[in-house]
């Protein structure tokens, strides 16, 4: 619609040139229509990305209210593992008390029968923490993976979030703020060296550049270039080492047969 707009305009300026005074009506009628479809364009485009922008801080809002109901639940676990271990220990010194300065047989007797129920109890009580600690341990690693799931998402809805502030609506220290986010998430759950970290500090360093932080936006840059390098690297050496694992996987089949076709071989 944009260029369709632009030809409308050169057509506009070409008849009013060429027709003078007696084409004014037509080259105004003209340019009426694309005025009217440039306007429409334009405001088609603001509206589109007025709603991606709706739809990434949505996403955000889900992401982060997932986030936080993870850690209420590691905050409940904490809670609980600690009730159970402040019981246990009470139990434990109620078993371990003296039963009272009573002297007289039948009273000791009675005090040993109770610190031993008591001890007994307390065995049972540290046996049923240490196997809810253990369901506790699982229930952790359970929260850090989807935590972890839940952060990486996370990133990639603030990465569209960032581009349309900064590519789309021209609002480059928004997103510059949003890829900083971004680049925090990645590193903590795909390391510093992967493609993904690299692609945000090129994003940044374009927002940098808009804003004209030059330097800052060179540094993002380098880092780029240093990210993929090693990216690289890496890709290289784990190839290098599937190839080296292959050929010895094709001499014990070499061998193999070799083994099996000699004289006296398995036949």
């Amino acid at each position: 619609q944009l260029e369709r707009h632009r030809r409308h305009e050169e057509r506009r300026r070409s008849v009013a040139s060429a027709g003078g005074d007696s084409a004014g009506g037509s080259a105004a009628e003209a340019h009426d229509e694309s005025a009217s479809l440039g306007t429409a364009a334009l405001t088609a485009a603001n509206d589109a990305v007025a709603l991606e922008v709706l739809a990434y801080q949505d996403a955000d809002a889900a992401y982060r209210s997932a986030l936080d109901v993870l850690k209420r639940a590691e905050k409940r676990i904490r809670d609980e593992k600690k009730r159970r271990e402040e019981e246990a220990d009470r139990i434990e010194d109620e078993a371990d008390g003296d039963g009272g300065n009573d002297d007289s047989g039948k009273s000791r007797k009675s005090s040993k029968q109770d610190r031993e129920s008591r001890r007994r109890i307390s065995a049972a009580l540290r046996e049923d923490l240490r196997l809810e600690n253990e369901q506790d341990e699982q229930e952790r690693r359970g929260i850090k993976d989807s935590r972890a799931a839940v952060e990486l998402h996370l990133a990639d809805a603030l990465t569209c979030l960032g581009y349309c502030f900064d590519a789309k609506l021209a609002k480059h220290r928004a997103g510059l703020k949003v890829y900083s986010e971004v680049r925090a998430l990645y590193g903590r759950h795909v390391g510093r060296h992967h493609p993904i970290v690299a692609n945000t500090l090129h994003n940044m360093g374009g927002a940098l550049v808009e804003l004209g932080r030059h330097e800052e936006a060179a540094r993002c840059f380098g880092e780029c270039l240093a990210v993929m390098r090693k990216v690289r690297e890496q890709a290289t050496v784990a190839q290098r080492a599937a190839a080296a694992e292959e050929e010895k996987e094709k001499d014990k089949d070499k061998d193999k047969d070799n083994e099996e076709g000699a004289p006296g071989g398995r036949q």
